[in-house]
């Protein structure tokens, strides 16, 4: 008798299909803006797509997009951190990355650098002043 006190009610088991109506349709994701990929990305995920058919192109995306910006931060001697994981993993916006020594090979054959004049000591010396010369210690 005293076991009947402390027995909690029996309750029906809540499920999905208990709250959605006739008339609601199932949530379906929408599938990335693929635009998001360079060209050379569409290609790799393409591959890996091809190597691994149990991940969709959204999971490689994501996946090849962080493997390249690891490459990146690992070059700058740096980690992730966690807003540049969340950016990878939106598929918002395009992500690319040249590496430094292919930067500087694009950068010296594309733009023309303005040449400055060298600075020398006449140009820092008015006309009537005297150089200034140290004096020898005794």
């Amino acid at each position: 008798m005293a076991s009947s006190h402390f027995a909690w009610p029996q309750e029906k088991e809540d499920t999905l299909e208990d709250h959605m109506d006739d008339d609601d349709e199932p949530y379906l994701e929408e599938p990335f803006d693929e635009s998001i990929l360079t060209p050379e990305q569409s290609v790799k995920v393409d591959e890996l797509c091809k190597e691994n058919p149990m991940l969709t192109r959204e999971d490689m995306a994501v996946m090849l997009r962080l493997n390249l910006m690891s490459h990146r931060e690992t070059l700058e001697g740096r980690e992730l951190t966690c807003i540049e994981i969340r950016m990878a993993q939106q598929l918002k916006e395009v992500i690319y990355w040249v590496p430094p020594t292919q930067l500087k090979v694009m950068a010296a054959s594309h733009f023309v650098w303005p040449q400055e004049e060298e600075d020398t000591l006449e140009d820092h010396m008015d006309d009537d002043d005297e150089p200034y010369l140290e004096e020898p210690f005794d």
